[in-house]
Order: structure tokens, then sequence, then C-alpha cells
């Protein structure tokens, strides 16, 4: 019964938080907190990394809002492995 009732609550679509199918669409842009959820960051640690021009790349669109390609995000995670290395 609990679990029914989680289903139908809705979440707004700010709240959600992506998984790898949402990012097979990469022309999908995503918001600060999404980006910072799945980096598993503040998103004020993503404003402050985009100031020091470090941090994934962003696009400012209209109204002062910030979004991320999805593809973007993970060219960024990819350059930051360090160590692990495969053979």
């Amino acid at each position: 019964m609990f679990l029914a009732s989680i289903e139908r609550i809705a979440m707004p679509e700010s709240t959600i938080v992506p998984n790898r199918a949402d990012r097979r669409h990469p022309e999908r842009l995503a918001s600060r907190p999404e980006v910072a959820h799945y980096l598993g960051v503040a998103p004020k640690t993503l404003a402050e990394w985009a100031s020091r021009s470090v941090g994934p790349r962003y696009y400012r669109v209209a109204g002062g809002g910030v979004r991320y390609r999805w593809t973007d995000v993970e060219k960024w995670l990819d350059a930051q492995q360090a160590g692990g290395g495969a053979a």
C-alpha cells in the first residue's frame, strides 16, 4: 500500500533526478540542481566552478538561467578520471 501511494505523488520537473535513460537524449538540457545532484555536489559548488571555469561546460539561457548538455557533463566527468588504470 505504501509504495502505491508514493507512485501517485507527482514530482515537480525541477526535482526529477536523471538516470542513464534520461542522458541518452543529449539534446535535453539539464538544470544546475539536476547536474549537481548527479555529480553529488551542491548547486552552489557548480556555480563556483563555473565562475572559475573548472566545471562542466554550461549555457546561459533567457532569463539568466543556466543549463547543461548531458554530453558536456559526461565529457567533463570522463576528463576527471584519475587512477585505477585499466590494462
